[in-house]
């Protein structure tokens, strides 16, 4: 058995996360421009991550009185 574990995997998906905000941190001045960079990060990680079925994406929520919600950075819908 190779030492694989649920937990080793949850570490370094999290280890890897961590490297792209803080590239992100390190390498844009710009709060506005940071900031929806690592919202990208955060949909392309679970974009790779979830079931196709699934998609991670930014939008608003309407609903069932058709109110729509403020904008939202990331929003998991299903296909």
């Amino acid at each position: 058995m190779t030492g694989i574990t649920i937990a080793s995997l949850f570490e370094q998906a999290a280890a890897r996360l961590r490297a792209d905000f803080e590239y992100v941190r390190r390498s844009n001045p710009h709060p506005g421009e940071k900031g929806q960079e690592a919202e990208e990060i955060v949909r392309e990680f679970l974009n790779a991550h979830l079931p196709k079925r699934f998609r991670a994406d930014a939008g608003v929520v309407i609903d069932f009185e058709n109110s729509l919600s403020r904008q939202s950075d990331v929003l998991v819908d299903r296909l």
